[in-house]
């Protein structure tokens, strides 16, 4: 895909996380000029050119090279669908990440302890790397139980035009400002890591596990940053678009109905379209019972919150509309 280039001010108010979710070779571009594009892939090309001192014309004129390129197939990741997109992160990246783990605390240990008399700085790559790695299993593993399940179902509610049942961490929006939190936490850890090892460049007198960790070290960050901007610039924002959407569009409806429901779905799912109203907003709840003890629990609850009335009682069907009292003016 090529990016386009129509002038200079177009290209420069794009994200530098947009430019390559839309074509991931303009990261090689970024790379070579220190360009952050997955933590920090929400700053606008001309204002990242100016942080780093890259000339803005020449980094034009090579992102135009590399993306008009005809070499090689290029992955359209921003055209996958979502939880396409999660399975490739879990067994392509995190896989990756899971193998590499203990291989490289395990030659950043060794090279500490022979080189660290004579290279120290080996010794704080290795604690370096110890918490980087122990933050970075904690992050996968709460994407893989928590996050990417829940998009999973998000992308089935969009196939059954509902929103799925609210998750116990809220919203996706919620847990992925802590996802990217760790993103930028690792991200620190692997920088320090990088300048203290000058790009991972062994000296000369380094042994070949010493080498070996440096390229070893310089896969994973290739791999990491390009982990990162997958979750930054293209699952997460889509995440929360279309979790977003199936709430609208639930709101906009204005009927939640229960019967095809489950049961354990549906209390959460009932005080989640109730956050979602604006005060004064209403929607009407359907049931194939007297949802009395919901009416028990929003008292209790949302007590001077909520406003409830019977529109049908019976015998097959209940309808009740449930509204978010205004504020008086």
């Amino acid at each position: 895909m090529e990016i386009e280039l129509t002038t200079p001010k177009s290209t420069a108010e794009k994200t530098v996380g947009e430019i390559v979710a839309a074509d991931y070779r303009a990261a090689e571009v970024f790379n070579t000029y220190g360009i952050d594009f997955c933590c920090s892939g929400q700053r606008p090309l001309g204002e990242a050119c100016v942080e780093q001192g890259a000339p803005l014309e020449e980094v034009l004129h090579e992102l135009e090279q590399a993306t008009q390129s005809a070499g090689g197939s290029v992955e359209r990741y921003n055209e996958w669908e979502i939880d396409f997109l999660t399975d490739y992160i879990v067994n392509q990246h995190h896989a990756y990440a899971k193998q590499m783990i203990p291989r490289l605390r395990e030659f950043a240990a060794t090279v500490a302890g022979v080189h660290g008399d004579s290279h120290p700085e080996t010794r704080t790559i290795a604690q370096l790397w110890h918490e980087a790695s122990g933050e970075l299993a904690a992050h996968m593993q709460k994407e893989e139980l928590r996050l990417f399940p829940f998009i999973k179902r998000l992308v089935q509610g969009q196939k059954e035009g509902r929103p799925p049942a609210a998750p116990a961490f809220g919203s996706a929006r919620e847990l992925i400002q802590e996802m990217e939190n760790d993103h930028e936490a690792v991200g620190d850890h692997l920088a320090q890591i990088e300048t203290l090892s000058n790009s991972f460049t062994p000296p000369p007198d380094a042994c070949n596990t010493y080498q070996t960790l440096y390229a070893y070290l310089a896969e994973f960050d290739a791999s990491t940053k390009k982990h990162v901007h997958l979750e930054n610039n293209i699952l997460f924002p889509k995440t929360i678009e279309l979790e977003e959407q199936l709430w609208r569009s639930a709101m906009d409806t204005a009927t939640l109905d229960l019967r095809q429901i489950p049961p354990p779905q549906r209390h959460p799912l009932i005080f989640q379209t109730f956050e979602n109203l604006e005060p004064g907003q209403s929607f009407v709840l359907v049931n194939d019972h007297d949802p009395k003890p919901l009416h028990y629990q929003f008292r209790f609850e949302r007590e001077g919150q909520f406003t409830w009335e019977y529109l049908e009682q019976g015998p097959a069907d209940w309808r009740v509309r449930v509204g978010r009292v205004a504020p008086e003016s």
